[in-house]
């Protein structure tokens, strides 16, 4: 038996080998108070769901500052210190993603809300705040201290079937099983694996390396994702379409289509430019693209560029449809209206400032270019106050 050695500068503790895992199997959890999940929640699927519907409070990176985070009574929590990984329990995150905290802000996520989010992505959503707050270095090292002195009892893929799994007095615990991870924090299991009767071979382990071989040994329950690993490129992927005239009904017929991709900043980081068939059809062949790229397809007629919505490829579906739509040119205004207007208005020391917003609406087939049928010349005139400062226009996406 290695006997404990213990200093202000390191503290070590003796384990046993065959029976690392095992004696937390004497301590039962509580009993489940929600349906556990029926496959290994899913990293990579969460991350795509936090960053639509959790990023904006806490963060692109979980760092608890998102855009909105000013404007909590209780500052979001921020899921990358190391002390919420070590505490967080999955059951009492479920409830919290299900149920909200509204008196910090959060609203709930579960089948109260008019925007739902189903069971099984909510358990999708927690493994990615495991991801988001468990670094991959630490993840490395406890994979290696793992196949070293754990795999010959709970395998080398923790279902407990190791070669030396038949010749234990109790059977290893199976670590991919969800129960027994549901109502289980870091710190309980990190705890319990420094008991000091746990009998078999003995070895060492510095308290970074059982935190490390902990964190690891909980990705058996969950898919991990790296959220900072380089983004694998997409190998081989078609973006193409029909283009088609909205006020004929007819194909757009022969022209030059232009492929634009932008970075998540919005920096163009490739043209491309291709031959539309006769028949309106355009399509490009990728190589070798960042699969988080955006982006648009655009045509000209008549004198106007006309643009696909912008779209992004993933690995998934590398082959990605942007129809373009082109509209005949009109002169005639008695086909604008105004279909909705924003006000606000804001004192701010002895000025007034006022910002609008107009919604047009458009009943003709084509697009409107101005009473003198040249678009350069202006199709809009707002007859501003007398003495009025400072007046900017900004055109919305896809006007003239």
């Amino acid at each position: 038996m290695i006997a404990f050695e213990k200093s202000k500068a390191t503290r070590l503790f003796g384990f046993a080998m065959l029976s690392l895992f095992v004696l937390l199997a004497l301590s039962s959890p509580l009993a489940a108070q929600e349906p556990l999940p029926q496959a290994a929640p899913d990293a990579n699927n969460g991350l795509d769901v936090f960053a639509d519907r959790c990023a904006n409070c806490h963060g692109p990176a979980g760092q608890g500052d998102g855009e909105m985070a000013g404007q909590l009574e209780l500052p979001p929590r921020d899921f990358t210190q190391p002390d919420f990984r070590q505490t967080a329990v999955p059951a009492d995150m479920f409830a919290t993603i299900t149920n909200g905290r509204l008196e910090g802000g959060m609203p709930p996520f579960g089948p109260v809300s008019s925007n739902a989010i189903p069971e099984a992505v909510r358990w999708d959503l927690i493994a990615a705040v495991y991801s988001l707050a468990t670094p991959a270095t630490a993840l490395e090292q406890g994979a290696a201290i793992y196949t070293q002195e754990c795999a010959a009892c709970h395998g080398e893929d923790g279902t407990g079937n190791g070669p030396d799994a038949a010749a234990q007095e109790t059977p290893p615990t199976d670590l991919t099983a969800f129960n027994y991870w549901y109502n289980r924090s870091n710190e309980m299991v990190f705890a319990a694996l420094q008991d000091e009767t746990i009998n078999g071979h003995d070895y060492t382990l510095s308290e970074d390396e059982l935190w490390a071989v902990v964190d690891y040994s909980r990705t058996f329950s969950y898919e991990y994702t790296d959220p900072n690993a380089p983004l694998e490129p997409i190998e081989i992927a078609v973006i193409g379409g029909n283009i088609s005239n909205g006020s004929t009904g007819e194909s757009f017929g022969d022209g030059t289509a232009v492929l634009s991709a932008f970075t998540p900043e919005f920096a163009e980081a490739m043209t491309l430019t291709t031959t539309v068939s006769t028949d309106g059809i355009y399509s490009f062949n990728l190589t070798d693209v960042p699969p988080d790229w955006i982006y648009i397809a655009t045509v000209e007629y008549g004198g106007l560029n006309f643009n696909s919505n912008p779209a992004m490829l993933s690995a998934d579906s590398p082959f990605l449809e942007m129809p373009i739509v082109v509209f005949d040119t009109t002169s005639d205004s008695e086909a604008i209206s105004i279909g909705q207007i924003h006000m606000i208005m804001d004192f701010q020391n002895d000025a007034l400032v006022v910002s609008e917003v107009y919604i047009f609406n458009n009943a003709a087939d084509g697009v409107y270019v101005g009473a003198s049928g040249e678009a350069s010349d202006g199709t809009l005139e707002l007859v501003l106050p007398a003495g009025a400062e400072n007046v900017n226009f900004e055109r919305g996406y896809g006007t003239l």
